[in-house]
This record gives structure tokens, sequence and C-alpha cells, in this order.
């Protein structure tokens, strides 16, 4: 069971993110005009990470391990007549194995998803969710940031 529940119109989930960065790029995730980064629900009884790194393996069939905590951000958000309440942890995250596509699209049981890679100047200039990253992604602190978007 993952952290996503739902009472009348209110949503409420617990996610976790990698931040995949390689020879001058970032793994990205896509759904029609939008980017993201890779992006799953954390399960119940496993921490973040452990969700991340399991549905990661489960999607692509690398084995990735999580570096440390980049950021932490709340969203909330109303749409179509229901109002979100959603957190993220983001994850540096790395793979001593190779990636071995430009593209890769996987199909799970919650439906398709395309990972694949883009310029990391580029993001900058792309439709990606949530805003902070098209600056955050070239700018990486050496601590946690808390990011709040109240739409």
């Amino acid at each position: 069971m993952d952290w996503h529940f739902r009472q009348d119109n209110k949503i409420c989930s617990f996610r976790a993110s990698g931040v995949f960065i390689k020879d001058g790029k970032v793994l990205l995730q896509r759904d029609s005009k939008e980017y993201a980064l890779p992006t799953v629900r954390v399960r119940i009884g496993e921490t973040a990470e452990q969700s991340l790194v399991r549905e990661f393996r489960e999607a692509t069939g690398l084995r990735m391990t999580c570096s440390r905590m980049l950021w932490v951000d709340e969203s909330l958000w109303s749409c179509r007549g229901k109002d979100y309440h959603s957190i993220v942890f983001y994850f540096l995250v790395e793979s001593k194995e190779d990636f071995p596509f430009e593209k890769f699209s996987s199909q799970s049981t919650s439906g398709s998803l395309l990972l694949e890679w883009a310029d990391i100047d580029s993001v900058k200039d792309m439709n990606i969710y949530p805003e902070f990253i098209k600056t955050k992604i070239t700018d990486i602190s050496d601590g946690i940031e808390h990011f709040v978007n109240i739409e």
C-alpha cells in the first residue's frame, strides 16, 4: 500500500524522486508535454529511499543508490474540483551500471512512463514541474533545501 490517501475531494501523497545526473545530462520522465524528475509513490513500510530504488529497479532493471537528500517539496494545489497535498523527497542518485538507452518506455500497472536524458543546461527552458527544478538542477547546494508551493 502506498502513501496515497483520498478523502472526499482531498488527495494526499508522499513521493520520492531521483536526481540522476551523468555526463552533463539529467534523466527526466515525460508525460505528454510536461517533464519531471523520475518520481514514485512511497510504499508504507519502506523508506522513501527504499521505494525509489525498488521502483526504479522494477521499471528499468538498473540498480540505483541514493547518495543524499537534496530537496523537500511541499505542494498544495487544486485541479478539477480536487485539492491535492503532496510531499516529495528528492535524492541525488547514481548507478555503477551503464544506462543503456537515450529514451526508455516503461509499462507498469500504473501506466506508461517515458524516461529520457536531457542536457542539464536545457532544463531551464523546459515545461518542467515543480518550477524550482529549472534553477536548482544546475545549482545544487551542499545542504537540504525545503520548498513550499501553494497555488
